[in-house]
């Protein structure tokens, strides 16, 4: 069935719903997104990606993320701030409801920090899946 959008909720390949034209029609893309489209694409290059993919693997990286997030500003915070909250998501998903010991071994923290980082993300998750109705 087709949601709100017309996105059918069966297939959860958002890039079925992309056209494939705006791929090659990066000349009218705005200046900071053909920067980070080169961004991706010379880290695609750095981990081994077939010359061929990187174009089009880094500009459908770029068409997901407009499809989800098009629109908004976002801030993208630097060095250790960017570093630890990619690994406070990996936590997160790593989580299994029982290993907390596993886990401050796994990324050398201690337990309490383990519990604090998934109080943290688990809110976030929260705060991302159900709106508040009173903002």
């Amino acid at each position: 069935m087709d949601d709100l959008f017309g996105i059918d909720d069966q297939n959860n390949d958002i890039m079925a719903h992309l056209d494939n034209d705006a791929l090659h029609q990066k000349h009218y893309w705005p200046g900071d997104l053909v920067e980070l489209a080169d961004v991706i694409r010379a880290q695609l290059k750095r981990e081994g990606v077939d010359d061929e993919a990187i174009y089009r693997q880094a500009e459908r990286v770029l068409l997901a993320m407009a499809f989800l997030c098009g629109g908004r500003n976002y801030y993208l915070p630097k060095g250790e701030r960017i570093k630890n909250a990619l690994r406070n998501k990996r936590i997160y998903d790593a989580f299994k409801g029982n290993n907390h010991r596993d886990l401050a071994r796994q990324f050398r923290l201690s337990e309490q920090k383990i519990y604090e980082v998934l109080r943290e993300q688990m809110q976030l998750h929260r705060n991302r899946v159900q709106h508040n109705l009173f903002t």
